[in-house]
C-alpha cells in the first residue's frame, strides 16, 4: 500500500478502488477451502498489480480487459459496476 501512497498520479478515489479490489481478492482467497499454491500467489499478485497499473494510469480498456464477461467491480461508494462499457466509463471518470 505504500506504493499507492507515494504515487502522486493516483487520486484518492483510485486508491480506494485499488484497496477495494485488494480486499475483495483477499476475502475471496479466505473463502476458498483449497490450499493456495505458490503459483496461485504469483498469479494473484500479478493480477492485483495489473489492476493497480490500469487504475493508476487511467487505462480504461486495460482495466476492463482484466474482467471476465460476467465480471463486475463493486465498492461501497460506487455500488456494482458490471459490463465492459460501464467499467471503462468508471475508469475514464477518474480523469476528470
Amino acid at each position: 500500500m505504500l506504493i499507492l501512497d507515494r504515487n502522486p498520479v493516483i487520486s484518492g478515489s483510485m486508491k480506494t478502488l485499488t484497496m477495494s479490489l485488494l480486499l475483495f481478492l483477499t476475502s475471496l482467497a479466505a473463502q476458498t477451502p483449497q490450499a493456495v499454491t505458490a503459483q496461485d500467489r504469483v498469479e494473484i499478485q500479478a493480477l492485483v498489480a495489473s489492476y493497480g497499473r490500469a487504475l493508476g494510469t487511467c487505462a480504461a480498456n486495460d482495466f476492463a480487459d482484466l474482467f471476465a464477461e460476467s465480471g463486475y467491480f463493486s465498492s461501497g461508494f460506487r455500488g456494482q459496476v458490471a459490463g465492459r462499457e460501464r467499467l471503462i466509463a468508471m475508469v475514464q471518470s477518474e480523469r476528470q
